[in-house]
């Protein structure tokens, strides 16, 4: 149950937490709550009439309960230091679905990057809106021939950081301290890096950041319809006479998309 949204504009904690119990109803009642947070329920309830303040403690059991941060329920606001991503998901070629991505086996590295971005943006400024929308206008922002040196070019571009950091499993989108990041993992495959770099764009523009426990695979195919746009326009891909192509002119348009093929899960 996601109760992210709920009571985001009211005016107190106790609001805030009030709207928390009523979205969870009837799933969830008052009385519950009060013994999950380790409140009796008198307590609670002048807690959420304003009569008395939560304590601290308190707070950070309401937190756990609702998955809610601290932050939000004391300002009523997003944490700006809160850290969003999107995930690369495997492609089960028998089943024709993404796999749920194990970001376990991620965490270690992924949590070291938070803490880098964390510790050098102290305070971190607002995220500024994406100024490119379609595959179209991200061909368009990064230039003729952007594939040969993709990276630089999303960092000078979009001002989006592209790390590759070891321990990971899979590549991420990521907002953290205010910046957006893209991390793979290394590899060898140029083809491969091109797409993940595709495939993580695809994930910003789109907006499917969320955190970290809520990490969908249903996002997917919009992501790979976004890289495979990208890196081999539809246009372009039915242009060519492939039935007359020779291996030569083969080789230089792979070397010129930087992708071999559109992959499964693109359509």
């Amino acid at each position: 149950m996601d109760f992210t949204c709920h009571g985001a504009m009211t005016s107190s904690v106790g609001d805030r937490v009030k709207g928390l119990i009523r979205a969870a109803q009837p799933q969830l009642t008052q009385a519950a709550v009060a013994a999950q947070v380790e409140m009796t329920p008198d307590t609670l309830s002048r807690a959420l009439n304003g009569s008395r303040g939560f304590a601290a403690s308190e707070l950070a059991r309401v937190s756990e309960v609702f998955g809610i941060s601290m932050y939000w329920l004391a300002t009523g606001k997003e944490d700006p230091r809160r850290s969003l991503l999107a995930a690369r998901h495997e492609y089960d070629h028998e089943t024709g679905l993404h796999k749920r991505v194990d970001l376990e086996k991620s965490a270690e590295a992924r949590e070291a990057i938070e803490l880098v971005y964390q510790q050098g943006f102290p305070e971190p400024a607002e995220l500024v809106p994406l100024r490119v929308r379609t595959p179209e206008e991200m061909r368009a922002a990064l230039g003729s021939g952007f594939v040969i040196d993709f990276a630089d070019r999303i960092e000078r571009e979009l001002e989006i950081d592209v790390l590759r950091f070891e321990g990971l499993h899979t590549a991420l989108s990521l907002i953290v301290a205010g910046r957006r990041c893209i991390a793979l993992q290394p590899s060898p495959n140029w083809f491969y890096q091109n797409w993940s770099l595709a495939h993580e764009l695809g994930h910003l523009i789109l907006g499917d950041q969320t955190d970290p426990e809520q990490v969908a695979a249903s996002t997917e195919s919009a992501a790979n319809r976004f890289a495979a746009e990208l890196l081999l326009p539809e246009t372009e891909m039915r242009s060519i006479e492939w039935q007359t192509l020779q291996a030569e002119g083969l080789a230089e348009l792979l070397w010129e998309w930087g992708s071999p093929r559109r992959p499964s899960g693109s359509d």
